[in-house]
């Protein structure tokens, strides 16, 4: 039984889902500065964006996260991955115009996710990509139709 869909069916009159764009961490390209810049697949999906319970809030607060934080509901076969101790991506989630860094799962099922996400004022040189290839020593290739675009 699928609790999280009902539930989501539910509340759809007071709190729809939205379309959102997820940006899937890949990895990262070099640029020609030898700086690491990550990058993104985007995909269109649905998802809600609420504010944290207090539970939640206590949660960021002992872990030391500062800023702008919500909770986000992703009710698709699309789940959201957290930005990992040591490494330098995470997912993000496109909001009305804003980047929302995926700081930690709180739930993670097969259809459903729960995350965490923190506004990041800017994303400079990151790079979405369309589609891509990586050749044998784990580089980014793009076709000729989805060359790297700077966001």
């Amino acid at each position: 039984m699928n609790l999280a869909g009902i539930a989501n069916s539910a509340i759809q009159s007071i709190l729809p889902n939205r379309q959102v764009t997820l940006k899937s961490y890949v990895g990262f390209t070099i640029n020609e500065y030898s700086e690491r810049r990550p990058c993104y697949v985007s995909t269109t999906i649905k998802a809600q964006v609420q504010e944290l319970k207090s539970t939640e809030l206590s949660y960021a607060e002992k872990m030391g996260i500062q800023g702008q934080l919500r909770a986000i509901y992703v009710h698709s076969p699309f789940s959201i991955t957290a930005n990992m101790q040591g490494e330098s991506g995470g997912d993000l989630v496109y909001v009305d115009g804003v980047d929302w860094l995926v700081i930690t799962l709180t739930e993670a099922y097969p259809d459903y996710s729960k995350g965490i996400v923190q506004r990041q004022s800017s994303i400079q040189d990151a790079y979405t990509i369309d589609s891509f290839l990586m050749d044998d020593d784990g580089n980014f290739l793009t076709q000729d139709n989805g060359a790297l675009i700077i966001i």
